[in-house]
């Protein structure tokens, strides 16, 4: 399923609050910023309709000890995928006071 997601998948999914959950892990609350596409990151001579690759960029609590690693993401009734791998990345212009995380599809 992970290979068939695209972008508009995730972009209604903006200023929504979903959940991360590590494996063997608790859920995380986490918002969702912004989905980005990245069409410079396609491959020369791609195919016609491969999937543009794009990254979902969240937030949430800064008190979570989670850093990276395999998570499922959850929207609740909109959308759940498994085995995706999540970073944890430095916070933006200095807002310490939240956790960011990024999801990138190549």
């Amino acid at each position: 399923m992970i290979a068939n997601l695209r972008a508009d998948a995730f972009a209604p999914l903006v200023e929504t609050l979903c959940e991360l959950i590590p494996d063997g892990g608790f859920p995380i609350p986490v918002t969702v910023i912004e989905v980005t596409e990245n069409p410079r990151a396609l491959p020369p001579r791609a195919p016609s309709g491969r999937r543009v690759p794009f990254s979902v960029l969240l937030t949430g609590p800064a008190e979570s000890d989670f850093s990276s690693g395999s998570c499922t993401f959850r929207a609740k009734d909109r959308l759940t995928v498994e085995g995706l791998h999540v970073n944890r990345i430095v916070s933006l212009d200095g807002e310490n006071d939240k956790a960011w995380y990024q999801i990138v599809f190549n």
